[in-house]
């Protein structure tokens, strides 16, 4: 019954520090601002965890991923700009995935 999709609006412990600790930092942001900036701080986590599972190939590119994902979480920027930030950041942690696949597979 603890699962996210039953209970959709529910936040996780993960999701309430990481909305604590930003509205610290960025105190005058919205609600879909925040939304974005702990999307973005959630991928920066999974990034983390990746790289301590994954092959050379992908642990670089998950790097990246968590460089970037923990300067967007804090930086003045637009929401629009955030958005597209987290968006390229999923498709690039999809590409790591792949490069993740191709090297164990073959």
């Amino acid at each position: 019954m603890s699962s996210r999709a039953e209970h959709p609006f529910r936040s996780t412990t993960e999701e309430r520090a990481h909305r604590y600790t930003i509205s610290i930092h960025c105190p005058n942001c919205n609600e879909i601002e925040m939304n974005e900036r702990v999307r973005l701080a959630m991928i920066r986590d999974a990034a983390i965890v990746g790289m301590n599972h994954a092959t050379d190939s992908a642990a670089v590119i998950l790097s990246e991923v968590c460089k970037l994902a923990t300067q967007a979480v804090y930086a003045h920027a637009p929401t629009s700009r955030l958005l597209q930030i987290r968006a390229a950041l999923e498709f690039t942690i999809e590409a790591a995935r792949s490069i993740e696949r191709a090297t164990r597979n073959g």
